[in-house]
């Protein structure tokens, strides 16, 4: 779990994760792996993903 300020920061974020694993012989699950938008009072678009589920937790809005 990695957590980014914005949208913009965490693709970035992602693309490098992806080369790095990349390199040692490993990849992301593509399901598992996802942007999800974390309420706050600034941002008020509709986001895809709104929920995660993370060591018995469920986070959402």
């Amino acid at each position: 779990m990695v957590h980014c300020r914005t949208l913009k920061q965490a693709l970035y974020l992602r693309h490098r994760l992806e080369r790095r694993l990349q390199e040692c012989g490993l990849e992301l699950h593509p399901e598992k792996t996802r942007v999800v938008y974390c309420k706050d009072i600034h941002r008020q678009k509709d986001y895809e993903h709104i929920r995660f589920d993370f060591l018995g937790y469920t986070f959402r809005p």
